[in-house]
């Protein structure tokens, strides 16, 4: 096993400065992800039903110098429902900011959770009416639903 993926669960699939991660039909569904210092304007895009359902996503920047991810997309129905995405910026100097997640599908994000840790800055979280039910943005250790609307 090598040793990027000591003390990861079995199954997780390790991918290493990607520029996308796009799931269609439920190719994501119920995985585990774990992205190693994603490329400037990276950007996951979950766009068909349940694509990315109950999945995963744990985002490591540590001192690579990249700082920008340009979006997470939940773009079908319950196409991020359950997910959990975690973002850890171990880099020393470099602040990263999320420009947007977006869910704009009827429960896309239903029972989400977006842990961004410290030192990470989201710009925009959209939220579309009966998209967000029970998600939640996790601020360095600070959590807000993601539609103040639905506090």
């Amino acid at each position: 096993m090598p040793s990027g993926n000591v003390g990861l669960p079995a199954g997780t699939e390790v991918l290493t400065s990607p520029r996308t991660l796009e799931c269609r039909t439920t190719e994501c569904a119920t995985r585990n992800y774990r992205v190693n210092n994603p490329l400037n304007a990276f950007a996951i895009y979950c766009g068909d039903f349940g694509s990315c359902r109950q999945s995963t996503f744990n985002l490591w920047y540590t001192d690579a110098g990249y700082t920008r991810v340009d979006r997470i997309e939940c773009k079908g129905e319950e196409s991020c429902s359950g997910a959990t995405v975690r973002v850890r910026n171990n880099q020393r100097r470099d602040m990263v900011e999320i420009e947007k997640i977006v869910c704009d599908a009827k429960s896309a994000c239903a029972g989400a959770t977006f842990d961004v840790g410290y030192e990470v800055a989201v710009g925009a979280m959209e939220c579309k009416p009966d998209s967000c039910s029970g998600c939640k943005l996790i601020v360095g250790g600070v959590q807000y639903p993601c539609d103040p609307q639905q506090a």
